[in-house]
C-alpha cells in the first residue's frame, strides 16, 4: 500500500530571492535569509550570488510547511549606508503598508504541502 507521502520521496530542487538592489553580502547568508522548517523538509546551502541574490536548496521527504524570513537588520544596501529594505506591516486583512518608516519588518513568506 503507497503512503500518502511516497510521493514526496526524494523532492528535490532550488529557490532564490533577488533584491532590487545591490547589498553588503558580506553578512552570511544564512543569517539574511532563514528557513523554519517543520515536518518532512530540509532547507540547505543557503549561499549568495553576486551581491543581489541569495540561494538555497530544499529536499523534502513528506508533508511540510516552511517558513522563510529575509531579515530586514542584517540586509543593508552595499557601501554601508544605514539603508535597510521594508517587508511590510500586515494590519489584521492582509493590507500592507510598505516602505513607510521605521522599516524594520523582515520579508515573510510561509509555504506548506500537505
Amino acid at each position: 500500500m503507497e503512503s500518502p507521502y511516497d510521493r514526496y520521496a526524494g523532492l528535490r530542487g532550488s529557490g532564490f530571492v533577488a533584491f532590487d538592489t545591490h547589498c553588503d553580502n558580506t553578512k552570511p547568508a544564512d543569517q539574511v535569509l532563514t528557513a523554519t522548517p517543520s515536518g518532512l523538509l530540509r532547507v540547505f546551502n543557503i549561499k549568495w550570488v553576486e551581491d543581489h541574490k541569495i540561494t538555497f536548496d530544499y529536499e523534502a521527504t513528506g508533508g511540510y510547511t516552511v517558513t522563510m524570513k529575509v531579515k530586514q537588520a542584517l540586509l543593508v544596501a552595499e557601501g554601508g549606508a544605514d539603508l535597510r529594505l521594508d517587508g511590510g506591516t500586515l494590519d489584521a486583512q492582509g493590507n500592507g503598508d510598505y516602505g513607510v518608516a521605521p522599516n524594520e519588518d523582515d520579508f515573510t513568506w510561509i509555504f506548506s504541502q500537505e
